[in-house]
Order: structure tokens, then C-alpha cells, then sequence
């Protein structure tokens, strides 16, 4: 069972996996939008982007880097597997997603 908690509301969703076969990498797909008054270009706006994940019995997330796979207009998609060695039958896996966001210097208060 594979269940997920996405970061943030309106600009970002996570797709969830078609399939998840056993013994196999799940890769992981989340899109981040910008919009409004002084949004720029995906890559400008947002760093570090990574997936937290963990097995339903560890108390400690495991770190993955999520690459930026394609990006239209102000749009991005960024993607990661979680390895094959946790996708066995019986481990429940959790993951969240999470972003850092650059700061707009355009929009600072003179």
C-alpha cells in the first residue's frame, strides 16, 4: 500500500503511480505550477525539490532528489523512483513531497 501527503495546495499536485509492481522502482511524479504577479520560469522559482519516504515501521524519512523531467511555460514536472528494495508485499511505504522557494527579488520592498 503506498499512500502520500503532497506539499503545499493550488500549485502543486502529486500524479499518482499507474501501477506498482513488486520488486520494482515506483516512480513518483509531482508538478508544480507558478502564477500571479511576479511568477517566473519553474527552475527560477522553486530549488530542492525532493520526496521524503519511509516504510510504515521506520520512524526516519529516507531523502530522494526529484529531477526535473520536462517544463512548459510555468509548469514543471519533476519525478523520482523509490528503489526497488522497499517495494515488497507486505511494506506499507509513505512519502511526502517538499520544495524550497526561491526568493522573488523583484517583488522586496524598496
Amino acid at each position: 500500500m503506498i499512500s502520500c501527503s503532497p506539499a503545499g495546495g493550488g500549485g502543486s499536485i502529486h500524479i499518482q503511480p499507474k501501477n506498482i509492481v513488486v520488486d520494482k522502482p515506483i516512480k513518483l511524479t509531482y508538478e508544480l505550477t507558478v502564477w500571479g504577479g511576479g511568477s517566473t520560469d519553474i527552475e527560477q522559482r522553486y530549488s530542492d525539490v525532493l520526496c521524503y519516504f519511509k516504510l510504515k515501521e521506520d520512524k526516519v524519512f529516507k531523502p530522494l532528489k526529484m529531477q526535473l523531467e520536462s517544463k512548459v511555460n510555468k509548469k514543471g514536472i519533476y519525478t523520482c523512483e523509490i528503489p526497488k528494495e522497499f517495494v515488497k508485499p507486505k511494506n506499507r511505504i509513505t512519502f511526502t513531497e517538499t520544495r524550497k522557494r526561491r526568493e522573488n527579488k523583484h517583488l522586496r520592498k524598496q
